[in-house]
This record gives C-alpha cells, sequence and structure tokens, in this order.
C-alpha cells in the first residue's frame, strides 16, 4: 500500500531536509507513547518512521516523488470516478422516489442499498495503487520493516530505561545515605 509521507509528516514535497528531520522530531515528540499513555500509537509511530527514513535518503526521496506524483494522479482519476458514480447514485434515489405508487417502501430501500453496496464494492476495488518503480517498492517495505523494528526496540528501551533509572536512582541514594551516615560518624568522632 502507498502511503502519502509528506502527509504523514505534514510537510509539502519541496521542504528541505532540514525541515523533514525537524517534521520527524516534532511528530515523533507528539505521538511518542509516554505522551499519549492511553492511546496505542505503534501503528502511527511506524509510519513517521518509515516516511523518515525514505524522505531523509536524497536518492530514495527522488524516486519516491516521481511515484508520488503518479499516485497523485490515481487519486485523482479515483475522486472523479467516485464523484461520477455519486452522481449516479443521485439519480438512482431519485428514479426510486419515483417509481410506481405500487412499490413497498422496503422495495425501494432495498434498491438503494443494493447501489450502495456496488458502489463501495467498485470503488475499493480501484482504491489500492501498486507502485510502479520496484527499487522503490523493495525500499518502503524494508523501511516499513527498519520502522517496525525501531518502534518495537523502542518500547523495550523505554521500559528498560525506566528500570536502569529506578536502580540508579536506588542506588545513588544509598551512597547519599552511606555518605551521610559516614560524615556523622566523622562528627561524633571527632567531636
Amino acid at each position: 500500500m502507498f502511503k502519502d509521507y509528506y502527509q504523514i509528516l505534514g510537510i509539502r514535497i519541496d521542504a528541505t531536509q532540514a525541515e523533514v528531520k525537524a517534521a520527524f522530531k516534532r511528530q515523533a515528540k507528539r505521538w511518542h507513547p509516554d505522551r499519549n499513555p492511553n492511546v496505542d500509537t505503534t501503528a502511527l509511530m511506524q509510519d513517521i518512521n518509515e516516511a523518515h527514513l525514505i524522505l531523509i535518503d536524497m536518492e530514495a526521496r527522488s524516486r519516491y516523488n516521481d511515484e508520488y506524483q503518479k499516485y497523485k494522479k490515481f487519486k485523482h482519476r479515483q475522486t472523479v470516478f467516485t464523484e461520477q458514480d455519486g452522481s449516479q447514485d443521485k439519480f438512482t434515489e431519485n428514479q426510486s422516489r419515483t417509481h410506481s405508487q405500487d412499490s413497498s417502501e422496503n422495495q425501494s430501500k432495498s434498491s438503494t442499498h443494493h447501489f450502495s453496496e456496488y458502489k463501495s464494492k467498485t470503488t475499493t476495488h480501484h482504491e489500492e495503487y501498486k507502485v510502479e518503480d520496484e527499487i522503490l517498492e523493495r525500499w518502503m517495505n524494508n523501511a516499513r520493516r527498519q520502522a517496525t523494528e525501531i518502534v518495537r526496540d523502542f518500547k523495550g528501551m523505554a521500559k528498560e530505561g525506566f528500570k536502569a533509572g529506578a536502580q540508579t536512582f536506588i542506588i545513588q541514594f544509598l551512597i547519599m545515605l552511606m555518605i551521610g551516615f559516614f560524615a556523622m560518624m566523622y562528627k561524633m568522632c571527632y567531636y
């Protein structure tokens, strides 16, 4: 499935490398699991990392931009098809309303439902965009795998980091207690 990396990072296609980095940091910070404790942001963080991996590499970004233009044209054609399909849907609804008086309300709802079902089947059939550039597709798949690993490892590191931080705090606290104890013993012995 083709993803709009520019939309994911919230930048324009002509963004500089510095803007890509800044957008990545901004989105990663915004959707960080620590900032969203009650929301599963795993998929979004994976998309953010995937977008960054492709757009930060100049050759990958160049190939992505070529494919992105094709994708935009594809989506435009799809929108036009859907709009045409929508006008046909309105025509069908009007036709079913003016149908003979003998038609029951259930039959009208049934035909409208049937057409809506057909419409959803035809539009979903055309929604999937196939990447033409095989090298880019391979790079995007690799970026997706890397992003998944980054997020998975990050979750593990966050838990381990918390444990390590707690252990460090306890050790420092115990050291401070020992220093305080020895300082107090020193005062008692020499005064």
